[in-house]
């Protein structure tokens, strides 16, 4: 009839885990889960970066575009949106015009730049276009 107790081996070894063993096993699964933290917190910090990064290309964009139509004068102006500065710069460019021209048209350079701060680290971007606008606009 067999016993419903383990007997002890016949070299006489306990059978079961050592202390040795168990403390081995938990190191190997602190170094893993520490592995992951790791691997998981860059991941979450990559997505906030994209994230910020995108929100400011948004407002760089929207600042472009409330520049259509018609030039603002030109000089640079500041906005604080939120966690973001966007400055907007208005330049007239007649350098880019021919030294012959005669034109009734002007260019002008609109150079949007959008700054924020991720960590103790500066960021920016920057967009700029050139327009025309009539030489009235821009006296001088």
């Amino acid at each position: 009839m067999s016993s419903p107790y383990r007997r002890p081996a016949a070299d006489g070894a306990d059978a079961g885990f050592t202390l040795i063993e168990i403390l081995v096993a938990f190191t190997v699964a602190a170094l893993l889960l520490g592995a992951l933290y790791e691997v998981f917190s860059g991941g979450m910090t990559a997505a906030n970066a994209s994230r910020r990064t995108s929100e400011a290309l948004m407002l760089a964009q929207s600042g472009l575009e409330a520049m259509a139509g018609a030039p603002a004068p030109a000089g640079e102006t500041n906005e604080q949106i939120g966690a973001y500065q966007r400055v907007t710069d208005v330049q007239p460019r007649p350098d880019l015009l021919p030294a012959t021209a005669q034109a009734d048209l002007v260019p002008y350079e609109v150079t949007v730049r959008v700054v924020w701060r991720e960590g103790v680290r500066p960021r920016q971007i920057k967009l700029s276009t050139i327009w025309a606008a009539p030489r009235s606009a821009f006296p001088g």
